[in-house]
């Protein structure tokens, strides 16, 4: 279950929201544990438009030696909050894709192992639905908002849990902090809380903390602080 967050978040509501000049953006994030010890590095280069809404976002992840040990593309073209998704883990040889059927409003999901086995689900599309890096737009739409509910594709599961999120106050000024709960009481015992921070000025992405949807080396799940800065 506790992978039930794993999202990256690392980062959508009609087709009418891309009307505008978009922006080419590079964001590093440096992930560390709860002792302080650097895991690895993310890379997020993604055009956004002036109210901060992505377009489209590619991530690759690198170690603390520089190695390349996974990468994740997004686009939003068919969806502002399910955006069709390839992740890729070079250390295991996996991959997760989704895939949104705007017509038929259904939200695809594929697994496949190193041994190339793949397992796949699809489900309907229903309100407040988000997936993965999606979360980041469906915040931004909420920014002002003290509490909503979310329907989130957990893509390692192959389907989708019910949460909310709830603005608390942040300890920075200029600052505006969301966190992330699942709505079940049974399984929020187990489950860790993810909580993001955005600067108020821009909507851009400080941090974050929480399960992340990088595994460890030996493929156990991490829960992270990750640190953003824009070079």
């Amino acid at each position: 279950m506790k992978k039930l967050l794993a999202l990256v978040f690392t980062i959508f509501i009609t087709t009418s929201v891309y009307a505008g000049p978009l922006t080419s953006v590079v964001m590093k994030g440096e992930a560390v544990n709860r002792k302080g010890n650097a895991t690895y590095t993310e890379t997020h280069t993604f055009k956004k438009l002036p109210s901060g809404e992505i377009t489209e976002i590619q991530t690759k992840y690198h170690n603390r030696e520089g190695k390349l040990i996974a990468e994740v593309e997004s686009t939003f073209a068919k969806d502002p909050f399910i955006p069709d998704t390839l992740f890729t883990d070079h250390r295991f040889n996996e991959k997760q894709e989704l895939t949104y059927n705007k017509e038929a409003r259904t939200v695809t999901m594929k697994l496949t192992d190193k041994d190339g086995k793949v397992k796949t689900n699809t489900i309907p599309r229903t309100d407040n639905m988000v997936s993965g890096q999606g979360f980041h737009n469906y915040i931004l739409k909420h920014f002002d908002d003290k509490k909503s509910d979310i329907k989130f594709i957990v893509l390692p599961k192959l389907d989708f849990y019910s949460f909310y999120f709830e603005r608390e106050p942040s300890l920075v000024e200029g600052q505006r902090k969301f966190v992330l709960k699942i709505s079940s009481w049974v399984l929020r015992a187990i489950v860790k809380e993810i909580v993001v921070e955005y600067r108020e000025k821009d909507h851009a992405l400080m941090s974050f903390d929480g399960l992340t949807n990088i595994d460890s080396d030996s493929h156990d799940s991490q829960i992270l602080n990750i640190q953003m800065s824009y070079p």
